[in-house]
């Protein structure tokens, strides 16, 4: 909604984006489980670059659901009251500590059903919405689309899409577990189905959306007036607790999901890697755990628990600093330009068989090469584009950058394209860049001068159609690599 009232329909195509990251995450997912063997992307990042990418691809993880927890907690609080204040911060409180409870007590499985629900009733509320701004608009709906405020729309759309197009298919859907996780459920044809079918829902409904953005442009007769909160209260009652509640649906749905993923990665992902009490694994054998392995007992669950009401606690708190949740997306997906080129590479890997082909060399320096620039241009874009927040002498809200200099600097140097979103574009097509050279350079010094074991890989993979396990070419059962577990299980 909030770039539909900068780009119109534009703003809203732009946003949606992002949402390649389905089949991006759908296309990897499918390759690692029927052509590898594996059960978590996590899993396939240890065995190709060992311990130490494994932690920094995990650290990226948490970074993501961190984010997701205080950008879809503030949304759904500026309905309630002025940023900090009382009723705004109930609303933090309960919007986050609703889904917590929930997950916490019923696990993947609530998450699963009531996204059902909360997908079923942002739909109907999101056409309820616009049926009554057509009822406002002299056109009807249709004029939604054709709208156009006085001066006309900002420049950058098209940037924008860009910028998301670039992170979406390459590198965004990687540092998201709430899509990982699902693509390692269900059979893979159903699982790639369901992917490329709910994408392209998802963008729609986006889309959609970004009329609540238009409409606000259209009452208030000029650009930068979508903001959901403003638009609702310009409407009737009935309207403003419609797009209340698509908000508040779509932030429940999102956070049941990242503290499921969060449970996950710390409880077995993470805390796989020590040999808790009752560890069923081989003497000596480390590292994330799959969700039916025999070795995850109570310690892991509650361990899971905890971790999702520590998520919960340190995104709340976090809004204690100016925050703007669009950020959530532009900078976070920025910060992890660097895990795509790696992942990528795993659906080209070569790996090994006891009684075959010799496998390529695991190249921690690939993803190492590649991890740490993402991270340095996400940093430089991060401090570039933070704000600072105020009331001007008229007593209204009002914002500038932090460090005007630095920004400045780097739109002449790196911008690309038109529009506020120049640097966001230009950042992420010379770090990507960047990433993918490191990445090459890093598995280059592997094969060629610093070589570390070879890979071998799974003993078993997925049939597409059933999702049964079946032997791979040059392995027998109980073979070097350690057994995975059906993927269809729906565990912590």
């Amino acid at each position: 909604a909030v770039l539909g009232g900068y780009f119109g329909v534009l703003g809203g195509v732009g946003y949606a984006g992002w949402y390649t990251s389905f089949a991006s995450a759908a296309a990897v997912g499918y390759v690692l489980r029927t052509r590898h063997g594996f059960t978590s992307l996590p899993r396939a990042v240890e065995r190709c670059y060992g311990p130490w990418a494994s932690g920094c691809f995990s650290l990226a993880l948490l970074f993501r659901l961190w984010n997701e927890v205080w950008s879809n907690a503030s949304v759904v609080a500026s309905f309630y009251g002025e940023v900090h204040s009382t009723n705004w911060w109930i609303a933090v409180a309960l919007s986050t500590a609703v889904p917590a409870t929930y997950v916490v007590m019923g696990g993947m499985r609530a998450s699963l059903v009531s996204d059902q629900l909360q997908a079923l009733l942002g739909v109907t509320m999101l056409f309820s919405i616009l049926g009554l701004i057509g009822d406002d608009m002299p056109g009807g709906l249709g004029e939604v689309w054709s709208f156009s405020p006085p001066g006309g729309w900002l420049d950058g759309g098209g940037t924008l899409l860009g910028a998301a197009l670039i992170q979406g298919l390459t590198s965004y859907p990687f540092h998201d577990p709430v899509l990982t996780d699902r693509a390692f459920l269900s059979r893979p044809r159903t699982m790639l189905a369901a992917f490329f079918v709910g994408g392209a829902i998802a963008a729609t409904f986006i889309i959609l959306f970004s009329a609540v953005g238009i409409y606000g442009c259209y009452v208030a007769g000029a650009v930068k007036n979508g903001a959901p909160v403003d638009v609702a209260r310009s409407l009737s009652s009935a309207a403003f607790t419609f797009i209340n509640l698509v908000m508040m649906t779509s932030s429940l749905s999102t956070l049941d999901s990242t503290f499921t993923s969060c449970a996950k990665l710390c409880a077995l992902e993470l805390f796989g890697w020590l040999r808790l009490e009752k560890d069923a694994r081989p003497a000596g054998k480390r590292g994330p755990l799959a969700p039916a392995d025999s070795s995850v007992t109570s310690a892991h669950i509650a361990l899971g628990r905890a971790s999702i009401l520590s998520l919960a606690l340190a995104g709340a708190l976090n809004l204690l600093a100016d925050t703007e949740a669009l950020s959530a997306t532009t900078v976070s997906g920025t910060m992890v330009m660097g895990l795509g080129p790696p992942v990528l590479l795993l659906l080209a890997w070569r790996f090994g068989a006891p009684d075959g082909v010799s496998g390529w060399r695991q190249a921690p320096l690939a993803f190492l090469f590649s991890f740490v620039p993402g991270i340095v241009f996400g940093a430089l874009y991060s401090v570039a584009t933070a704000k600072r927040y105020f009331t001007d002498e008229d007593g209204a809200a009002a914002s500038e950058y932090r460090y005007e200099a630095l920004r400045e600097s780097l739109i002449d140097r790196l911008a690309m394209g038109t529009g506020p979103y120049s640097l966001l574009l230009g950042m992420n097509v010379i770090g990507h860049c960047t990433c993918f050279g490191g990445c090459a350079v890093g598995f280059a010094v592997h094969a060629l001068v610093w070589k570390l074991p070879r890979t071998i890989g799974e003993p078993t993979v997925e049939d597409p159609k059933t999702g049964e396990r079946r032997p791979r070419p040059g392995h027998k059962q109980g073979g070097d690599a350690e057994e995975a577990e059906p993927a269809q299980a729906v565990g912590l």
